[in-house]
């Protein structure tokens, strides 16, 4: 092997450990916002936006991602399954998160509305009363 393929071959490997292991990192915070939190389409919503922002970091990290996920599938050394392993809890995650964000809201009916209103009636008396 010449060095330049040997540069090439570390930082191809490189780059298939740090996309993988920072797409795990950010859904499994998306996962832990969305098992604690019932609003969590509106934190992982502007996640989103801030992912847009770093449109142009963002691309690659996820190409290198699918690039890993190819090459997993397609070599059977021990690093490959490590990688395929994280890569199938990555989409099991985005499954995970996808159904959360999902969920219906419960209907609304009188007595949801009368639970709401004995919980939050002086806060809307209150609004009611300023002056917009």
């Amino acid at each position: 092997m010449s060095k330049s393929t040997n540069t090439r071959a570390t930082f191809l490997q490189v780059m298939r450990y740090a996309s993988v292991f920072s797409i795990t990192a950010v859904l499994l915070l998306f996962a832990f916002v969305a098992a604690v939190n019932d609003d969590a389409g509106f934190f992982i919503s502007w996640c989103l936006v801030l992912l847009a922002v770093v449109f142009y970091i963002i691309i690659p990290i996820i190409g290198f991602w699918i690039y890993s996920f190819i090459e997993s599938i397609r070599h059977n050394t021990k690093t490959d399954k490590m990688l395929l392993y994280f890569q199938i809890a990555d989409l099991l995650l985005i499954g995970f998160v996808a159904y959360k964000c999902n969920l219906y809201e419960p209907d609304c009916n009188a007595v949801i509305m009368a639970k709401h209103y004995d919980a939050k009636g002086s806060e809307i008396y209150r609004q009611a009363r300023i002056p917009c």
